[in-house]
């Protein structure tokens, strides 16, 4: 009888711890569920934020690239000007030595024609001046965009990559998605 007694109550309890197991089983399972899905969520967020941004970062420097072809242009154009006006200087300048080593000059003194050659020669000497400072200004432009663009394009090899290892996570989480639904623990049998 003591035995009979044993075995009922033993019995009952496997029940009761049956049921609680399975009670327990199925509560981890849909916390389970539910966590697993709302990080599949977060990630699919994520990339797509992901994305949005990168699309961005190419946009921009897309126009970085047009402003820095833009920049190179206008500095081979005021690099053009500055050679141009070598030559007229060169000439102004000998056409004043050669004025001020004639024979009557110290004689006459500076005429029209010398003070002519000496204006000329300053404003070729202050065009020059200003071309070579628009081209300085125009290179450290060049240099700045330069930056921007290297940092631009190491922003988007990021974004590339972390959409790479987020894409290779969602993968492993589909296959994880495949062993919750497989994979269901039956307490009981």
């Amino acid at each position: 009888r003591d035995v009979l007694n044993e075995s009922r109550r033993l019995e009952t309890k496997a029940s009761i711890l049956r049921d609680g197991s399975a009670r327990l089983v199925a509560t981890i399972e849909a916390g389970t569920v539910n966590m697993h899905n709302s990080v599949n969520s977060a990630l699919r967020e994520q990339m797509k934020q992901t994305s949005v941004e990168k699309a961005r970062l190419e946009n921009r420097l897309a126009e970085v690239k047009a402003e820095l072809a833009r920049a190179e242009r206008t500095r081979a154009m005021v690099h053009d000007s500055l050679v141009d006006t070598a030559r007229p200087t060169q000439i102004v300048s000998t056409c004043m030595n050669h004025r001020t080593s004639r024979p009557d000059a110290p004689l006459v003194g500076a005429d029209q024609v010398d003070e002519s050659f000496a204006s000329e020669y300053s404003r070729l000497r202050d065009v020059n001046g200003q071309l070579k400072h628009n081209i300085n200004e125009i290179t450290a432009d060049i240099d700045n965009l330069n930056r921007i663009k290297t940092k631009l394009e190491q922003e988007i090899r990021d974004k590339e990559i972390a959409l790479k290892l987020d894409g290779e996570c969602i993968r492993l989480r589909h296959q994880t998605d495949r062993t919750y639904r497989g994979n269901k623990v039956r307490v009981g049998e």
